[in-house]
């Protein structure tokens, strides 16, 4: 009571409090900063351990991506070897290729009797080889001379579809079609095919209504084909030069050129049937001057050093628009796509025009038409055919001389 009346008691009261709450504060200060020193370290520790989680992450991360990374480069590799090994081996490690000399070489035109370029062509090679001289024997053979007689593609059945093992090995009757009995006797002449005795090389001649400039079809991607193909390539600057390669299981060959041991067929066009066009038979002419030009270089010992070439595989055809009952045309090519034989079609890209004025677009995948357009093929329900482009790698080859 005392302490609270007195004037003294009272201010000593109040320094007593004010000690107190000074003691209190202080107190209070000291725990909220030691409170606060240990949030901060806590929190300096969780955002240390954060910080190294996510570094720890982020390595993780980079390294599963270099693992991904790793992972994709080996299987491009992989992939970029098994390419090469499709394409006869790896680049720079090809070994040189040897094959026995061309020493006979047969020059066929007329398999197909309204082709006039090979007929006139096989005419002039007759008149002139008595004066060649060279390292091999050229024998000219008129394929279908019925078919070349009346100038139609043939008489009874599509010649250069008939060279295949079933008609080949087929019995001879009175029945049989003339063209049927004449492939037989010209695997006679020429093979028979797969045997010592068949000629070395074969060209067969054709022409083509469609815009193919100068083309080698084959079916097998023999070295000797592959490299003469490539020096057509090289020397023929006034049209391009390209190869077709028939991807057709052995015993369904069925073209002549098959019949050699090596064989090609040349292709030129565009040239309507029945019809000789200067500018086509010159081309035909340098393609042939070419393929024996090489011929003879090779058989003299001349290294052909190997490569790259593209080349132009058959997958596909397509058949014009008909009508489901009569199986009448009801459409043409379209103008977009005539003559551009060999140029990337797209889906969406015009294909064929009907007849009352729509384009009709192409549906499938990116693939390069040849053949478009081909007369010859109406028959047989083609428009175009199809083809994917390749690179092959060839090696290098020379001749095996004779011991």
């Amino acid at each position: 009571m005392w302490a609270r009346c007195h004037p003294w008691g009272k201010m000593r009261m109040n320094g007593f409090v004010r000690r107190c709450f000074y003691l209190r504060l202080t107190a209070a200060l000291t725990i909220e900063s030691a409170n606060a020193d240990s949030t901060l370290k806590r929190s300096r520790r969780e955002r240390k351990n954060t910080v190294g989680r996510e570094e720890e992450e982020e390595e993780e991360e980079e390294g599963k991506e270099e693992e991904e990374e790793k992972g994709e480069e080996e299987e491009e590799r992989r992939r970029r070897e098994d390419v090469e090994r499709r394409r006869g081996g790896r680049r720079g490690r090809m070994e040189r290729v040897w094959s026995r000399p061309l020493s006979r070489v047969a020059l066929c035109g007329g398999t197909h009797g309204n082709e006039l370029c090979g007929v006139y062509m096989l005419k002039e090679m007759q008149e002139t080889q008595q004066k060649r001289s060279g390292s091999f024997s050229l024998t000219t053979v008129l394929a279908n001379p019925r078919a070349v007689d009346v100038c139609r593609r043939y008489t009874e059945n599509d010649l250069n579809r008939c060279f295949t093992d079933a008609l080949l090995s087929a019995p001879i009757t009175e029945a049989t079609p003339y063209e049927v009995r004449r492939a037989q006797e010209l695997s006679a002449l020429l093979g028979p095919r797969g045997s010592e005795e068949a000629v070395d090389l074969v060209c067969d001649l054709h022409s083509t209504t469609a815009n193919m400039g100068v083309c080698l079809i084959s079916h097998l991607t023999s070295p000797v084909g592959l490299h003469l193909f490539k020096y057509l390539q090289e020397k023929i600057t006034s049209a391009p030069v390209r190869l077709i390669l028939l991807k057709t299981p052995l015993p369904e060959i069925y073209s002549l050129e098959s019949l050699g041991k090596h064989g090609i067929a040349i292709e030129v066009g565009p040239q309507p049937h029945g019809v000789l066009r200067a500018d086509v038979y010159n081309l035909m002419r340098e393609a042939v001057d070419r393929a024996l030009e090489w011929t003879e270089s090779f058989n003299s010992g001349t290294v052909f050093e190997g490569g790259e070439v593209e080349v132009y595989i058959v997958v596909d055809k397509k058949d014009y628009p008909r009508d489901p009952e009569t199986q009448q045309l009801t459409a043409a090519i379209h103008p977009q796509l005539q003559d551009n034989d060999f140029c990337l079609l797209k889906p969406g890209d015009p294909a064929f025009m009907s007849f009352s004025g729509e384009t009709i677009c192409y549906e499938g995948e990116e693939l390069y038409p040849i053949f478009v357009n081909e007369g010859a093929y109406y028959e047989k329900k083609t428009a175009f055919q199809l083809s994917r482009k390749e690179s092959l790698l060839i090696p290098s080859i020379s001749v095996k001389k004779e011991q």
